[in-house]
């Protein structure tokens, strides 16, 4: 019989179908600039660098009340964070992303006609909140990309996360080399925002061309949306103390004050039980570097300014640009090292056996899938690859009978290894600064950089995306809370300078120096205080309950998850077994309720 020749198919759809296979390598792409782009736009915001052009301000507004207006970024943005992550509840992360810099770029537009008190701490709230918005949309952005470049975007971001909040103090100041105006510090770099906020228009229409045909939206379940928005109090609370600081707080009481708010934070991340070890240990991860990476980096910023004797920005760009380096290798060798040593076995209830072998990443989000399609959380498919949204990536948190397990010992033990690293970094800085080249601080800042970025890329990937928005609304609370540590211990140092009645330069550059060193050595007492109450806490978490017996040769609730040898292939369906993707019968399973007929007789 003669066969039919295959029907020609036209060039234009050839075409169109070679834009589809590009349009999520380009969305990949834009994500990957956002993050490279917006985050040190959004951390940038943070510094207070108004006093550095004192001498330029205008009579009228010289004085604290311009210092107090300068420094509402950090209050404002700590606020909008948890906020910013409860709304990707009902919005896509790119509208948030675009909003943000929209923000950031009208306030950088404004700063240039700002001329009281008041509108400059308007322009400098409206900083906050775009950071706040953008941080958070960027991470979701990263998150909700197909596995395959999630891997990449993940630590990518948090690689820039971490190498922002070290140079965000150095890249507040370089602008204002040589400057004739004050209204610098309010519109630093307009022409890269006016660049990010391109790219983020152009990331909005990607996106909508990706979700063109499919309605499903972006939806977290109630719980963890309410654990976000309550984060909100806490912070709101740390940012009214640091207002109140500036009203001429003892160094005593602004220490207590910062006491208060260093330890609550840590009692907020253990308090949230819901979901389990891996969130809380995120959240540990991102209060610790929260706490210690901005706040260190900008008092050695400070301390090595040509005018106290350093080398200047000039020769500290050296040190900032290999530590950046530095983060982003690290980060995606933590995820190398997740792929090639983390091992589980997931059952099809998400329970865990230690002992069996699978790769990492892909055993962790395939439970997720089974877990979501056994009980339905809510998620957003992504092509083939779901995300689920339901608190965990891992989809390793308690529901229904499962308990939540202890964190994954390679990926706990590599998330300590970083927080060591941070810690070590800070016993460099009590050794090598000040430094009069800057080139010994290679070494402590790349510690505390790249200890940071593997710290917080392993326990995100573990933990994943609620996770990681719930670690975030506490990291800066958490910087601000450094921010008023250093500060109480800066201040009771240059008063204890000023009553000895030997105020000269020297002595002052020697307060700076002492308080740092006291700094250091606070700051990393407390990551180790941080890293033994994990470890205290992950001892006492239950152990994974086993899966129930099946008297089945092959059970059928083995198909949630195939059981397979290192090395083998993991897969996981999105649908429950008997069911297909639209809801009719699985055209593989056999009519008594076998899978492939195996167990029925039926081959």
């Amino acid at each position: 019989m003669a066969v039919p020749p295959a029907p020609s198919v036209p060039a234009a759809r050839l075409a169109g179908f070679a834009r589809v296979n590009r349009l999520p390598f380009a969305a990949d792409v834009v994500v990957g600039l956002l993050a490279v782009i917006g985050l040190p736009l959004a951390i940038v915001a943070i510094p207070n660098t108004i006093s550095v052009v004192s001498a330029l301000l205008p009579p009228g507004l010289a004085g604290v009340g311009i210092l107090r207006a300068h420094g509402l970024a950090l209050p404002v943005m700590l606020c909008v964070v948890p906020l910013a992550g409860a709304a990707l509840r009902r919005f896509r992360p790119a509208p948030l992303v675009l909003a943000g810099l929209a923000m950031l770029a009208a306030a950088d537009l404004a700063g240039g006609f700002a001329g009281s008190a008041f509108e400059v701490g308007a322009l400098r709230a409206m900083h906050g909140a775009g950071a706040g918005l953008l941080v958070p949309a960027t991470f979701a952005a990263a998150w909700e990309r197909p596995r395959a470049a999630r891997r990449v975007l993940v630590p990518l971001w948090a690689a820039a996360l971490c190498a922002s909040l070290l140079a965000a103090q150095a890249l507040a100041l370089w602008p204002l080399a040589d400057v004739t105006s004050w209204r610098v510090t309010l519109q630093p770099y307009p022409l890269l925002t006016g660049v990010a906020l391109a790219v983020a228009a152009v990331h909005l229409a990607v996106s909508r061309r990706g979700e063109a045909g499919s309605s499903a939206a972006i939806r977290w379940p109630a719980a963890g949306r309410r654990a976000l928005v309550l984060t909100a109090g806490p912070s709101a609370g740390v940012a009214a103390l640091a207002v109140g600081t500036t009203f001429n707080w003892p160094s005593e009481l602004i220490l207590v004050a910062a006491a208060v708010a260093v330890v609550s934070l840590p009692a907020m991340a253990c308090v949230r039980q819901a979901g389990g070890s891996e969130e809380r240990m995120a959240a540990l991860v991102m209060i610790a570097v929260g706490l210690v990476v901005l706040p260190t980096a900008a008092q050695v910023t400070y301390v090595e300014l040509g005018g106290l004797g350093g080398p200047g920005l000039s020769g500290l760009w050296a040190a900032f640009a290999l530590a950046a380096l530095a983060a982003f290798a690290a980060a995606f060798a933590a995820v190398r090292f997740i792929t090639a040593r983390s091992r589980v076995a997931v059952t099809s209830t998400g329970a865990v056996d230690p002992s069996a072998k699978f790769p990492g990443p892909a055993a962790l989000e395939g439970a997720a899938a089974a877990r979501s399609s056994a009980s339905g959380p809510s998620h957003r498919d992504v092509g083939d690859d779901p995300v689920p949204l339901d608190g965990t990536a891992s989809g390793l948190g308690a529901d229904g009978g499962a308990q939540s397990r202890a964190v994954d010992g390679p990926v706990a033990r590599l998330v300590a290894a970083g927080l060591v690293a941070v810690v070590a970094g800070l016993c460099g800085i009590r050794l090598l600064v000040p430094s009069a080249t800057g080139l010994p601080l290679v070494v402590p800042l790349v510690l505390l950089a790249a200890g940071a970025a593997v710290a917080v890329s392993a326990a995100v990937l573990l933990a994943g995306p609620h996770a990681g928005l719930f670690g975030l609304s506490l990291c800066f609370p958490a910087v601000l809370s450094g921010f008023l540590l250093g500060t109480g211990i800066q201040v009771g140092w240059l008063r204890a300078i000023s009553a000895s009645g030997t105020v000269t330069s020297q002595a002052m550059v020697d307060g700076f120096v002492g308080a740092l060193h006291v700094w250091a050595l606070v700051a990393g007492f407390v990551v180790v205080a941080i890293l033994v109450l994990g470890a205290l806490l992950r001892r006492r978490d239950p152990a994974p309950r086993p899966a129930p017996p099946s008297p089945d040769p092959i059970p059928s609730s083995t198909a949630g998850a195939h059981i397979a040898r290192a090395g083998d292939t993991v897969a996981f369906p999105a649908v429950p077994p008997g069911s297909s993707p639209a809801g009719g019968e699985d055209p593989h399973a056999d009519p008594r309720g076998h899978e492939d007929g195996v167990g029925g007789g039926g081959r």
